[in-house]
């Protein structure tokens, strides 16, 4: 799939409608410029939709969609600030100020954590080998919990699984180190792994392909970004395929995905804000603990389990945080 997609194309016309709708500001065509508003802000919504509906869900998209967003938002505070313009009411700098702080702060605080803690996470991966693994967002997590829990519930929700695979981004080194855990536990139960490396969107039908030609009969999927962003397609060809799935991410099941067990997201944010104010504060990133998540979720959609016909155990559901009906 090429970089530049219909999505994309339709989110680049968004950025390039900034500068008309500047123009028409500048030179008192407010109701143009309301207009080109209007347009330039219904293409977020069918950029997203035809992503999702295309399957054209790109790396430079996820980047592209957000970045016109901001810019749009920012120009249009500013230009509405601007003293001198034939407007009828300007709005306050201090709230124009605000805004573009918000966003300032947002994107400083994502940066420097990414700068402070991304380098790191091929090297403790790299450490990491049978004493622990590491989650995609930095922090480490020993066996036992996350991918070989998922394991687990899935023998105890599919007690008769020989035959089980593993859906990963072979790009994320988090990813590799879980990849070779899930295999070790495989062998030690005498279970079939199937590898299911998923680097771009047109892989997914590809993999669910070779799963099913190799008789998977469940399916753990990891919780790298790249899944998250096709989660639908990943849910919808385990469904087609009739493969039970687990998944590393409350988002899939609300989405429609049958089971997922993962780490709060909240808890996992909140403590995210604790080490960057660290951080801001002088200390020395090296010097941080890779800190392990604490608190996990279990939720269930019971509608995609009679889709699929599989029979819930009470002892799941009694545990779930959270059960779709």
């Amino acid at each position: 799939m090429t970089a530049l997609t219909a999505a994309n194309q339709v989110t680049l016309l968004r950025m390039l409608l900034i500068p008309a709708f500047v123009i028409l500001v500048v030179y008192g065509y407010l109701g143009w410029a309301l207009l080109v508003f209007v347009i330039a802000g219904a293409t977020d919504a069918v950029d997203g939709l035809i992503a999702r509906r295309a399957g054209q869900k790109t790396s430079l998209g996820a980047w592209l969609d957000p970045m016109a967003d901001k810019l749009l938002l920012v120009t249009t505070f500013v230009v509405l600030t601007i003293p001198g313009l034939n407007l009828a009411n300007r709005l306050p700098l201090w709230l124009t100020i605000c805004i573009i702080s918000r966003d300032v702060v947002i994107v400083a605080t994502v940066a420097i954590v990414n700068l402070a803690i991304g380098p790191r996470i091929e090297c403790i991966a790299a450490c990491a080998g049978q004493e622990g693994n590491v989650r995609a967002d930095g922090s480490a997590f020993e066996p036992g919990n996350g991918a070989q829990c998922s394991q687990r519930l899935l023998r105890e929700m599919l007690p008769r699984m020989r035959r089980v695979g593993y859906l990963y981004n072979p790009n994320n080194a988090a990813n590799v180190i879980n990849l070779r855990q899930f295999e070790s536990d495989c062998a030690k139960l005498q279970f079939k792994s199937i590898r299911a490396a998923v680097s771009k969107a047109e892989d997914v039908a590809t993999v669910f392909n070779t799963l099913q030609r190799d008789k998977a009969q469940g399916l753990i999927v990891s919780g790298a970004n790249t899944n998250t962003a096709w989660r639908e397609s990943i849910f919808e060809n385990a469904a087609n395929h009739h493969i039970p799935a687990i998944y590393a991410g409350n988002t899939f099941v609300e989405a429609g995905g049958l089971i997922s067990y993962s780490s709060n997201s909240v808890d996992m944010f909140r403590r995210l804000a604790a080490y960057a104010d660290k951080i801001f504060k002088g200390a020395k990133p090296r010097d941080l603990p890779i800190e392990q998540p604490t608190k996990f979720e279990l939720l269930v959609n019971m509608k995609t389990a009679k889709t699929l016909g599989i029979n819930i155990p009470n002892s799941i559901l009694v545990r779930a945080d959270k059960v779709i009906e």
